[in-house]
């Protein structure tokens, strides 16, 4: 069951004091980075061969504990990974040099090993499945080590920084436009505006829960509000000594 959830306190600053309201935007230090640079799409990113479920799920696997990419839905990393293209590495060649402001790509090992050094230090080896090049995704700054194909030619999924940031955007949109329109569903919200909407799809954290799994207790304290966005809730109520539930129901999608 997919459910969004936001505490009492911001709850009541977007809904029961209509005041103006700042708070922490999700992921806003990403945002802000994905507004310097112009989108310029590369040949090879428009070209971008077409990929079966089988390697869409494994680069997912990839980058799931990835700076960039951990804090991202799952539909933005599709779009980021369907960007990706394949690229021949020969032997000896620094895909990343230290010291270099020029770098604007991100890469998964597809086949092969690279040496990450520092200094001209060996300090790790990289091999199939792992990635690098993550900084190149946010700024423009010295890199911080050099990495290096080893041992025969390899190959790597590439992405540039420029995809990178569409695709998310893009994504971004999709989202925070299927986010609203079940919002509007909801007929608690139905009086609310379109920014008042967006103020609470901010405030709102997706919460995913598996069967059987009890969100709250009677008698707890009831700090947040749930919105049931996918799935059955089931919820009863004790009564005195009873030992059976007085009241037994189940909800479907909307408030909780």
């Amino acid at each position: 069951m997919k459910v969004l959830v936001t505490d009492q306190q911001t709850f009541d600053k977007l809904l029961g004091k209509k005041s103006k309201v700042k708070f922490a935007v999700r992921n806003n230090k990403r945002a802000a980075v994905l507004t310097v640079f112009k989108d310029e799409e590369s040949k090879e990113e428009s070209e971008a061969p077409a990929k079966d479920e089988v390697l869409i799920n494994w680069l997912l696997q990839c980058v799931q504990d990835n700076l960039m990419f951990m804090n991202l839905e799952k539909q933005q990393k599709q779009k980021v990974i369907a960007k990706m293209y394949l690229e021949t590495v020969p032997n000896g060649t620094k895909l990343i040099e230290q010291g270099a402001v020029d770098a604007d790509k991100f890469y998964v090992i597809n086949k092969g090993f690279f040496d990450i050094l520092v200094d001209n230090v060996k300090v790790v080896q990289f091999k199939k499945g792992n990635c690098f090049g993550e900084l190149a995704l946010m700024y423009e700054a010295p890199r911080a080590a050099t990495v290096q194909c080893v041992g025969g030619d390899a190959e790597v999924w590439v992405v540039k920084r420029s995809a990178f940031r569409s695709a998310v955007r893009n994504g971004d949109q999709e989202r925070t436009a299927s986010q609203l329109k079940f919002l509007k569903t909801v007929p608690e919200f139905k009086s609310l505006l379109n920014r008042e909407l967006l103020l609470l799809d901010q405030a709102f954290e997706k919460q995913i829960y598996q069967p059987e799994s009890v969100l709250f207790n009677q008698g707890d304290k009831g700090d947040k509000f749930y919105v049931i966005r996918s799935g059955k809730e089931k919820w009863s109520k004790r009564t005195g000594s009873l030992e059976k539930s007085e009241l037994d129901h189940t909800l479907e999608r909307g408030p909780c």
